[in-house]
């Protein structure tokens, strides 16, 4: 009465199929076909009186005296872990087949009675095919007879760890190939003994990919070592990482801690500031760093050097390496200055070859017409009012315009006054001897007491000028010039202007750029 909620008088009063559930109706009559003394044992859900179901182990047995006596036990609670441990198995089950690894559940002898999905598509075996067979048979045959013995100790001390640390695995597929993985070994406690499941995860990938890192990496090392660049990684403080061997064989510093901490101390301390400076704003930027600086070597001596490094990126993070290069450029820059000396050493030859030139002129070639006049005026003077007389004037005229010509010709290559008297003085002469026998109002402006510069500038400054005075007596047709030289701060400032002509600025610069003139390029 208690388990169905019905008081003894209300059972007695009510025919047994009422208490029996619709669905389980079929049992009465398998009771009912009972034989004296028989005994029937069956699972029935019975009606409670609240008109749920419970399910009851039902022990039926019929009496001598026809009646059916019905032994009830409620199972509700065996029922419920019943379907629990269904449902756990489901849930199991689900899990195992969702797993993105290969599963394989193997009993305490080894016989596989589980695999996943993934397990079918990792080792080509159709579900089927695996069941009930040995694990082996997914080991390669060189080293089963070593798996079978590996199993059965790990049986005998199970825990959860990972099967052949430090060891390549792989397993046989069904074509015969092997391929590279890795197996978890996790223990399961059963009534029949230790069985294991094993997670299996291929790692065929990470293999290419370690591979491929690997030949990268010797590739890598195989450009480092043979490059004539020092090649070095550091992080965003300024600290060397690591810095390749050529280093070494430049500078002839070995490369340690003290150089990896305090490697500014190796830049020459006129070019520290800026190449740190340059360090950081590399830094700020998250950008390349470029600097050039001089580097001392071992014997203490420096040379030039360029540091160039580009940040080595993560995907959204800010760079917290560069790897860069240290290139010796003292070659470069030895040749760079000696192209820059180049024109004044071309200027200075010039200059040179044209005092030489002016003073032949002047000295051989001057004293030698003079003397020709001088005997031709003492002929001429023998031979007046004869013809011959009237030949020797004639000639001692051309002589005496050939000389006029050379001592021109000497002073436009070197005019001694520039030697002799200086800038300010020569400016004066040419501007009285060239400009203003042109008809040509000059106006010419210098301060005062202006001291002797060097002779390169005073050379310099005086051909600029010459140019310049010359292209206005050639093209501008000018009627009045106007030079102005000053001093200030150590730095002389030649001014020229004219009233001609002029020109189109942006017509000439387009001929500049043509390769038709370099005059305003310059």
């Amino acid at each position: 009465s208690d388990m169905l909620g019905y008081s003894r008088e209300e059972l007695l009063a009510l025919d047994m199929a009422v208490l029996v559930a619709p669905g389980d109706l079929d049992s009465l009559k398998q009771a009912e076909g009972l034989r004296a003394s028989e005994t029937l044992n069956f699972e029935r859900r019975m009606r409670h009186k609240s008109g749920r179901s419970i399910p009851m182990e039902v022990s039926a047995h019929r009496l001598k005296n026809g009646d059916i006596q019905n032994i009830l036990h409620d199972i509700s609670e065996r029922k419920q872990a019943e379907q629990a441990l269904r449902d756990s198995e489901a849930h199991f089950r689900l899990v195992v087949e969702s797993a993105p690894n290969a599963l394989v559940m193997v009993d305490a002898q080894g016989v596989i009675t589980l695999v996943n999905a993934q397990t079918e598509e990792l080792f080509g075996y159709a579900r089927a095919e695996l069941l009930g067979r040995h694990v082996e048979m997914l080991v390669p045959r060189r080293v089963r007879a070593g798996h079978t013995d590996m199993r059965r100790a790990f049986t005998t001390e199970p825990s959860r760890r990972a099967m052949g640390a430090g060891r390549d695995l792989y397993g046989l597929c069904k074509d015969g190939h092997e391929v590279p993985i890795e197996i978890g070994l996790n223990p399961v406690t059963t009534s029949e003994g230790v069985w294991v499941l094993a997670s299996i995860i291929d790692i065929s990938e990470r293999r290419r990919a370690e591979q491929a890192l690997r030949d990268s990496e010797a590739l890598f090392r195989s450009l480092v070592e043979a490059t004539t660049q020092a090649v070095w990684v550091a992080d965003a403080d300024g600290g060397l990482l690591s810095m390749s061997d050529t280093f070494e064989q430049f500078t002839g510093i070995p490369f340690g801690p003290d150089l990896s901490k305090h490697w500014t101390e190796a830049i020459h301390p006129d070019d520290r500031d800026a190449a740190w400076a340059s360090w950081h704003q590399a830094v700020e930027q998250d950008g390349i760093y470029a600097a050039e600086y001089r580097l001392r070597m071992r014997d203490g001596s420096y040379r030039c050097t360029a540091a160039y490094a580009v940040p080595i990126r993560s995907p959204g993070k800010p760079a917290e390496r560069w790897i860069g290069t240290l290139t010796d450029v003292q070659e470069r820059k030895d040749h760079e200055e000696y192209l820059r000396g180049l024109p004044q050493r071309l200027l200075d030859a010039q200059e040179a070859e044209r005092r030489r030139i002016a003073r032949e002129l002047h000295d051989e070639v001057g004293q030698a017409l003079t003397a020709s006049q001088i005997k031709l005026r003492d002929l001429e003077a023998q031979l007046k009012g004869t013809p011959a007389g009237k030949n020797t004037t004639e000639i001692s005229a051309i002589i005496g315009n050939l000389l006029q010509q050379v001592r021109q010709m000497s002073l436009d290559l070197r005019p001694s006054v520039l030697d002799d008297l200086g800038l300010v003085s020569a400016m004066r002469w040419f501007l009285r001897e060239r400009v203003g026998q042109a008809g040509i109002e000059v106006a010419f402006q210098a301060p005062p007491g202006l001291p002797r510069f060097g002779v390169r500038v005073e050379t310099t400054l005086f051909r600029v000028f010459q140019s310049a005075l010359t292209n206005v007596l050639r093209h501008a047709q000018a009627r009045a010039v106007t030079v102005s030289l000053q001093l200030a701060k150590a730095r002389l400032a030649l001014d020229i202007r004219d009233d001609g002509r002029g020109f189109d600025l942006v017509a000439a610069r387009r001929r500049a750029r043509s390769g038709d003139s370099l005059g305003l390029l310059g």
